[in-house]
């Protein structure tokens, strides 16, 4: 018998089951926003800054990305896939309205431009397309598992990032890419395209700022502080989202949601093996230190989602479907430098595998030709970062631990190749295997790209070459190139989550609808899950090797170690080949499982991690900086300039051995700065500013103010200046001819008369 409120045609039976799908999906995220709000308020988050964010994820960038992606691709399958695909297309579209409100000076009005979408429901056509409803269910357990991903995400996040730098003012000491990137998003609250706030001599800022942009953006329209954006609200929505759309990635090429429910935790900031503690690190893929390719990870994957289904088209591609991938690569250009020529590979190797598989050629290589159009265009603009890159076979490798152990913690790249590689005393070639062999553990989500090579129901398809492709290329600028900061990394970092992607994709073909595979597959992710985590309590128990000689053991039990893995796992693979036939059909699977299950629970181990959830605050100096800076930004001007003495976290702007990533004025305190640390600026590397006569002409304004100096300053633009005595000497006679009006501990603020 029916029951009362069934639908016509719909028995109870079928009610039931829909009653209770619906209820998982309305509470699975409830409860993952639950986790988000108790993270945020153990945060020190006002309650109304909270409210005030919470509308504006919703009403700010869902909604109207909602409705904009729906009136270009029409209502998604599932309400994961609307939903996901809305937020990412809310934040290109936030930046088009940011740039076009700041133009013109009505950054103050931005909260109003989520009203402008909906002015597409008055259109009568538009209107029943935008007001559609999903019709698919991924069902109960993926929206579980996948919830349940979003709920780890929350916490590694709070553990990792929310609870070591607490909020200003504070005597805490802040990672230096966090205040460079505050003030980057105090620089996006005034002007577009951004000035360099920390060198306004130097002009337009180069410099991939969408990402500082976007937080910028969020203050503006919820009136928070920009430090609480950076530092507590913007980085757990936007990082939700990227598990979100990795797992869309994921369930759209294979069809099958509890894959996308695998690529959700396959996508997590994990250690890729427990078994060789400090040799095998935790990937830093989604790091908040790195404000920008976690927001390139959520524009690029909405760019791979999009061209995913651009290359499978079987006809004509909707020219909404091309809209939105345009507007995604604009995005995506401008977030990370690293970003658009990651996807290009992957558009590459798609360009081939059409030309072998005879479909869409014309249309891939359109992509690929606008593509690298759009790096070009973007590359002087809001590409940066790169200062003393340089071509260096290997210089990566020079980074992991045996390296430094075992050759030298300070690396010769003055050379072609790194020396020492392969013939290294007591060791030689071992070395660069044993260095290659940590890369592929580190990286094990990117060997996906070797799948559809073997593959035969991946091989037909480009949207597996187009993901496989990111994943092999992105080698090639990580083996290549040399950076001082390292950034090479970010080559690597921005094709993992589409490698996560892959890795479930090639699972769910291998398991298909058959239990017995399913089993195989369960059982080996559990017996890894269980090694594992044996392996996170015991083997991090041993002490680390304290001479070269341990450490050089070390390695070489590693490389048999790691032999003996590969060995099992090729036995598998050979074992499955030879007894190809009905039945024995699970190995596959199992291999698979050996491989990646152990991702599924090495984040559960990152919870446990001992954290200093207490940073200290003891330090008399940090304290000073933090008064001035909290002083500086409720006192000075908005587009006033400053001028300090204080360029180093150690050593003097004449000194090689300088690390110019002093910016605490424009972090902390939010103000222009004729000069304060250049580490960042194109073409410079560690060392001296590159423009010397300002360098003296800056310094003299504390060591000889005289009229002159002070003069030539001031036509400069600088109206304030920020004396530090513990950064260099400071003329008593600057406050005679000053108006000293601010001062704490070694710090002092002058106002020039």
């Amino acid at each position: 018998m029916a029951l009362p409120l069934a639908p016509a045609g719909v028995t109870g039976d079928e009610v039931v089951p829909r009653r209770r799908a619906m209820a998982v999906a309305v509470a699975t995220p409830v409860v993952v926003l639950g986790i988000a709000v108790l993270v945020a308020l153990a945060g020190q988050v006002a309650v109304l800054d909270l409210l005030k964010q919470l509308a504006y994820l919703v009403l700010g960038l869902l909604l109207p990305g909602t409705l904009v992606h729906r009136l270009l691709r029409g209502v998604q399958p599932s309400w994961v896939a609307d939903l996901a695909l809305g937020a990412a297309t809310g934040l290109v579209l936030e930046l088009m309205a940011w740039a076009a409100f700041t133009s013109v000076h009505l950054q103050r009005a931005l909260w109003a431009w989520p009203l402008l979408t909906l002015l597409l429901l008055l259109d009568r056509t538009a209107r029943g397309r935008l007001l559609a409803r999903p019709t698919q269910s991924w069902g109960h357990w993926p929206v579980i598992a996948l919830g349940a991903a979003c709920a780890l995400m929350v916490l590694l996040t709070y553990g990792g990032y929310l609870a070591r730098y607490p909020l200003p003012p504070s005597g805490a000491s802040y990672y230096p890419d966090l205040l460079w990137h505050l003030g980057l998003v105090h620089e996006a609250t005034r002007s577009v395209p951004l000035l360099t706030p920390q060198s306004t001599a130097d002009g337009v800022l180069r410099y991939h700022w969408f990402s500082d942009a976007h937080i910028a953006a969020d203050s503006l329209m919820t009136g928070t502080d920009a430090a609480v954006v950076l530092l507590r609200l913007w980085i757990v929505p936007v990082l939700v989202l990227v598990v979100l759309l990795t797992a869309v990635l994921a369930q759209r090429m294979s069809g099958r949601p509890w894959v996308g429910a695998l690529a959700g935790w396959l996508v997590i900031p994990t250690v890729s093996y427990t078994f060789w503690p400090g040799t095998v690190d935790a990937l830093d893929h989604l790091s908040p230190l790195s404000p920008s390719q976690v927001f390139s990870s959520a524009l690029a994957l909405l760019l791979v989602i999009t061209l995913a289904d651009l290359v499978r088209a079987t006809g004509r591609p909707g020219r909404g479907t091309i809209a939105m991938a345009l507007l995604a690569a604009l995005a995506t250009s401008g977030s990370k430098s690293s970003a658009l020529p990651v996807v290009l590979g992957g558009v590459g190797v798609a360009f081939v595998a059409a030309l072998v598989l005879r479909r869409n050629r014309l249309l891939v290589l359109g992509i690929g030709v606008v593509g690298a159009a759009l790096t070009a265009a973007a590359y002087p603009v809001v590409a940066g970062g790169d200062g003393g890159s340089r071509l260096h076979l290997f210089s990566a490798l020079s980074l992991f631990p045996f390296f430094r152990q075992v050759v030298t913690p300070d690396p010769d790249v003055s050379t072609p190749v790194v020396r020492d590689l392969l013939h290294t005393p007591g060791i030689g070639p071992v070395l660069l295997v044993a260095l290659l062999m940590v890369v592929l553990l580190s990286f094990v989500r990117l060997l996906s790209g070797v799948l559809p090579f073997f593959q035969r129901s991946l091989r037909s398809d480009l949207a597996a070459w187009l993901t496989a492709g990111m994943c092999l290329t992105s080698f090639v600028p990580f083996l290549a190139i040399a950076h001082p900061g390292y950034s090479e990394f970010y080559f690597l970092y921005g094709a993992v989550p589409v490698g996560s992607a892959l890795w479930a994709w090639s699972i769910g073909e291998l398991v298909g609808d058959s239990r017995t595979r399913a089993r195989a597959a369960a059982t080996s992710f559990g017996v890894m899950g269980v090694l594992s985590s044996i392996a996170a309590v015991v083997v991090h128990r041993r002490p680390a090797p304290a001479d070269q000689a341990a450490q050089s053991a070390q390695l070489w039990a590693f490389t048999l170690q790691v032999g003996l893995y590969v060995l099992v796992v090729l036995s598998l693979l050979a074992a499955a080949r030879v007894l190809r036939r009905p039945g024995r059909d699970w190995l596959l699977p199992a291999a698979a499982g050996v491989v990646v299950g152990p991702l599924l629970v090495t984040g559960l181990w990152g919870l446990g991690e001992p954290r200093d959830h207490e940073p200290s605050s003891s330090d008399p100096q940090l304290r000073s900086l933090s008064q001035a800076a909290a002083w500086i930004d409720r006192n000075v001007p908005l587009y006033d300039v400053m001028a300090t003495n204080d360029h180093c976290l150690w050593g003097t702007g004449t000194d090689t051995s300088c690390d110019a990533r002093e910016w605490w004025i424009s972090g902390l305190g939010g103000r222009r700065v004729l000069l304060e640390g250049w580490a960042y600026l194109p073409g410079v590397a560690k060392g001296a500013y590159h423009d010397l006569a300002l360098y003296a002409l800056n310094q003299a304004a504390f060591t000889q103010p005289d009229a002159s100096t002070l003069g030539a300053v001031r036509a400069r633009g600088v109206r304030w200046l920020v004396a530090d005595t513990s950064a260099g000497p400071v003329s008593p006679d600057l406050a005679a001819v000053t108006d000293k009006v601010f001062e704490s501990g070694t710090v002092s603020v002058y106002r020039l008369r």
